[in-house]
């Protein structure tokens, strides 16, 4: 190793990269076949994230010295960087033929495997890596990575404190502490932990965007706002950034800014459902006077019914409209629209679609995202309609189901009940009851209860009809989920409708049926509706009882019974 070599070294390792450089370029000069020396002069260039030019010198050093793990090792992370992960394992395969045991290449292929996308070979690499060298820092911290996007949030959490304990600086470990924090609901702790986070790295908008969605669960809007802000700008191309600023704004009413934010997220990389192949987007009401229209509708059930909200206002812009949607809601839209077509476009488990419908050989001259729709005709609260219902259910089979509702409970009002959400989304927790809970309301004299609810629930409701003394109509007849037609007719036959945050709120709503719907505080409290509102402005017959502390529903359930009982005395006057 020549004299200038070895200060090149000296200054590299004090961390004078600059004058490093210096003296490696003329020890390049003078000796063009110094591997070390182009090895150097590689590892400079990915410091200083120049990740093409790396591995140019790199890819020199390993063909010198092609026996050398580090060097290979060192060229796979600069063409990881430049994302040319597949060239970076097969330089990877090489490296471990040389050495298996070196904690590095392991590391490395762990990066290349999150960087495709596969986590679980990704955090098999991760852990070998930290079995060969349990006390680095940095591969605790991507194994606990790793094992977030595989679901093993314990074990996650459990590695980035280890890792924070032997160095308390690593914000994406503190995100990821946070991030399991709030998943279990300790949201104090994981707000301590994001702070910290925002403090190593406040530039990191990954951070910023999950500070800003505990700011939401926790009821602290305003900071969520200032926090999602920050995370778009960082990561304008993150739909969930984009997403929950979007969710921010028109939570607080701020409809004219909220709703350009919550389309756009369909124009992100990796957003989760795609405008369709075809006829352009419209761009202002304008253009649909006797147009053929397609109108397109996406997310669950409950959002697909709130949006259709909008179906009369395109109707009254002159649309020639075809609703694409829900194949279980278009026997309903149908009726309900009797000029509109309505279609699905894929199998409804399947919404949103993972690649653009075709419209085959049907012409239209513009295409519609429903929710872009609202931002002409929703612009703030003073635009919704005081509706009379939108949606229509078969009037004959409401008739039916009501009389044999009546004659079983003997002409005592009808109040539809709902409880639950669906099981499979995080949120569902904040937004379902224990129908035991619900005893104030269910012993409320003079009313027969109807269950609304879908899933398995028979024994439940038997369970708990015994243990109260109360007669719970279950209709097995009624599929809410799979027959929705069928579903809208029984929810027209009731008087009343108290419901949790969901599904039947909607339909309830839009059929115009009184509904009383239960908001949680916080977490689950829906973006749809916003703040503070006993009211809700999609709905003119709803009201809304919410949460005053996080996670205790019984005032809730005490008011509404106490409103239940009011209900049933004006019943008989």
């Amino acid at each position: 190793m020549s004299a200038l070599f070895k200060q090149a070294v000296t200054y590299f390792q004090s961390g004078n990269l600059g004058r490093a450089q210096e003296l490696v370029h003329a020890v390049l000069t003078q000796e063009p076949l110094n591997a070390d020396a182009w090895h150097l002069q590689g590892v400079l260039a990915l410091n200083a994230k120049q990740y093409g030019e790396a591995a140019e010198h790199l890819k020199r050093a390993a063909t010198l010295r092609p026996d050398d793990c580090a060097i290979h090792v060192n060229y796979a992370a600069a063409l990881s960087s430049a994302s040319q992960f597949q060239e970076a394992l097969q330089v990877l395969t090489r490296a471990l033929s040389l050495n298996p045991l070196f904690a590095e290449a392991h590391y490395q292929v762990g990066a290349c495997r999150l960087g495709l996308g596969q986590a679980p070979e990704a955090a098999t690499a991760f852990t070998e890596a930290v079995r060969l060298r349990p006390d680095w820092p940095a591969a605790l911290e991507m194994l606990a990575h790793a094992l977030q996007h595989t679901g093993e949030h314990e074990k996650s959490v459990q590695l980035a404190l280890r890792a924070l304990e032997l160095e308390p600086n690593r914000a994406t470990c503190h995100r990821v502490v946070g991030d399991g924090y709030m998943r279990w609901l300790r949201y104090d702790e994981a707000l301590e932990h994001y702070r910290l986070a925002v403090r190593l790295a406040p530039d990191d908008g990954l951070i910023r965007n999950n500070l800003g969605l505990l700011f939401t669960r926790m009821g602290r809007n305003e900071e969520a706002l200032t926090e999602y802000y920050k995370a778009t700008a960082l990561t304008p191309k993150s739909p969930q950034a984009r997403e929950g600023y979007a969710f921010a704004l028109l939570a607080t009413g701020r409809l004219a800014e909220g709703w350009p934010n919550y389309v756009a997220r369909q124009r992100l990389e990796d957003a989760g459902f795609v405008v369709r192949k075809g006829p352009p987007p419209a761009t202002d009401p304008s253009q649909l006077n006797g147009k053929p229209v397609l109108a397109w509708l996406d997310q669950g059930i409950g959002d697909q019914i709130m949006f259709a909200s909008l179906i009369p206002d395109l109707i009254a812009a002159g649309a020639n409209l075809t609703v694409e949607c829900d194949a279980r809601l278009v026997p309903i839209l149908t009726r309900s629209f009797p000029g509109i077509a309505a279609r699905f476009p894929v199998e409804s488990s399947q919404l949103p679609a993972a690649s653009p419908p075709e419209l085959g050989n049907e012409q239209f001259a513009y295409q519609i995202y429903m929710p872009d729709t609202a931002r002409w005709f929703r612009s703030d609260f003073a635009a919704f309609p005081r509706h009379p219902g939108y949606l229509m259910a078969d009037r004959s089979l409401t008739q039916k189901l009501r009389r044999l509702y009546l004659d079983k409970g003997g002409d005592l009002p009808l109040i539809g009940i709902s409880w639950r959400t669906a099981i499979n989304a995080k949120i569902s927790v904040s937004k379902t009851l224990e129908l035991e809970d619900w005893g104030p309301l269910l012993s409320c004299q003079n009313a027969t209860f109807v269950s609304l609810q879908y899933g398995p629930v028979h024994r439940e409701i038997a369970d708990v009809s015994k243990k109260l003394g109360t007669q719970i109509v279950c209709d097995a007849s009624v599929d809410p989920v799979k027959d929705i037609d069928t579903f809208a007719s029984q929810v027209a036959a009731m008087d009343l409708v108290i419901t949790t945050s969901n599904a039947t709120a909607h339909m309830a709503g839009s059929l115009n049926v009184p509904v009383w719907t239960l908001v949680p505080k916080g977490f689950g409290a829906m973006w749809h509706w916003f703040l503070d509102r006993e009211d809700s402005p999609w709905y003119p017959s709803m009201r809304l009882l919410r949460q005053v502390d996080r996670g205790d529903w019984r005032p809730v359930l005490n008011r509404a019974a106490s409103m239940l009982a009011d209900f049933i005395a004006r019943s008989y006057q």
